[in-house]
């Protein structure tokens, strides 16, 4: 199934900085064997400019974390409402493609915010984002389905 290109809404995210930001952390459960428990990066991974690094930590599947990589200084903290079960930046631009196992895709740009992007069949549930090596289309893997994104803007 192909994408519309179109954006449902355009979102800005700002740093608020009157007021320290709270990012949902999950705890362990306390009787789940330690082998069990969720600690440490899940992912890291540096933008096709190597300006960017983006990372996940286990105990906050809410928050992406975005760093400039020359400054060592946070660029962005991108918080969703469901655990974001896959993530790749786009091999041309400095594009975060993000999913939440929903039937929305989201995609980062540092000047741009996040634009949210319908997936036209609601029984994919995004677990992996491929990019095409040229950046102009998104595979977006689901069990046992798969859609194709072309992102225009």
């Amino acid at each position: 199934a192909a994408m519309a290109s179109t954006p449902r809404h355009h979102t800005r995210f700002d740093l608020d900085a009157s007021a320290p930001a709270t990012i949902r952390v999950v705890t362990p459960l306390h009787d789940a064997p330690r082998a069990d428990q969720r600690a440490g990066i899940s992912f890291a991974e540096f933008s096709a400019d190597g300006a960017l690094l983006a990372t996940m930590c286990e105990s906050m599947p809410h928050a992406l974390w975005i760093w400039r990589v020359a400054s060592m200084r946070l660029a962005a903290v991108i918080q969703t409402l469901r655990p974001v079960r896959a993530c790749c930046w786009s091999p041309v631009e400095s594009a975060l493609a993000f999913a939440t196992a929903s039937p929305t895709l989201y995609v980062w740009k540092e000047n741009n915010g996040c634009h949210l992007y319908d997936i036209p069949s609601p029984t994919v549930a995004a677990t992996a984002l491929v990019w095409n090596p040229n950046g102009g289309s998104l595979a977006i893997l689901s069990k046992g389905v798969f859609s194709i994104a072309y992102i225009t803007e």
